[in-house]
């Protein structure tokens, strides 16, 4: 709880939002006001709960500056809404002319160490991920694409790989693939549509071209349940090699995020 200079009261809460039931975003951060009466504190007066949409302390308005919805990667660095799962001990990534480049690990969506992923948490129910990726492989282990993850139990995956496109849900630790379909170029477009609850997943050789792979799925997954907890959901992307060696990398020319 903090009291503003001019004597309101506010407090900062954790909470969630439901829909149907389900938190596919977990834990968030709130602020609402409170009311003190006879020295007890009352949250959100004549609620009792955080809403959806909440009254802001009379302050003076600070804006933060927004991160643009599509990372070109021309920074020379990433942007801080990026980071890795579990720590990593080696350079797995670079930006090279305007593309980031990821190297292909053995390690695998599925390990408890670091894995070759990089994702940015997702910040509303409804949205939209799409990259560009440039992938060649001659190995039937290796693979690049996007993720959907909450953890190495909960997840969706769509990668290129040697000749397909694979879209794989792993739902309370059960490993399902969702749809497998031909595909022999090196370049390919990713993406994924949510709405509520359903999401689509997407591919293409242009982005005018991208058609569904797969049905409509359901996000109820990577809600929280007694196997995700605290640590919520990101979306980005992810190459490995399972479990052999290599060299190989994958290029994203952008990345798009939308809420």
């Amino acid at each position: 709880m903090v009291q503003t200079q001019n004597g309101d009261w506010w407090a900062v809460v954790l909470g969630k939002r439901f829909i149907d039931g389900e938190t596919p975003l977990s834990r968030e951060t709130f602020l609402c006001k409170v009311d003190m009466e006879n020295g007890t504190p009352i949250f959100n007066p004549g609620y009792g709960k955080v809403l959806l949409e909440q009254e802001q302390p009379d302050l003076p308005w600070a804006p933060i500056s927004k991160e643009p919805f599509k990372d070109e990667f021309d920074k020379g660095k990433l942007a801080n809404k990026w980071h890795t799962i579990k720590t990593p001990f080696d350079e797995f990534y670079s930006i090279q002319n305007g593309q980031l480049k990821l190297k292909l690990k053995p390690q695998t969506i599925d390990s408890l160490s670091h894995f070759s992923t990089l994702i940015q948490p997702i910040k509303n129910n409804n949205f939209s991920a799409t990259t560009k990726v440039s992938f060649s492989t001659k190995n039937n282990n290796e693979k690049a694409g996007i993720v959907l993850y909450r953890n190495n139990m909960s997840y969706y995956l769509l990668t290129k790989e040697k000749n397909r496109v694979l879209l794989i849900k792993k739902d309370n630790g059960k490993k399902e693939v969702i749809a497998d379909l031909p595909y022999d170029k090196n370049e390919v477009y990713l993406g994924m549509e949510a709405k509520n609850l359903g999401i689509q997943f997407r591919f293409g050789e242009t982005l005018s071209t991208m058609s569904n792979i797969g049905v409509n799925q359901s996000l109820r997954i990577i809600s929280g349940s007694d196997i995700n907890k605290f640590n919520g959901t990101g979306v980005g992307v992810y190459t490995s090699s399972n479990g052999q060696k290599s060299n190989n990398t994958a290029m994203y020319d952008w990345f798009e995020y939308k809420q």
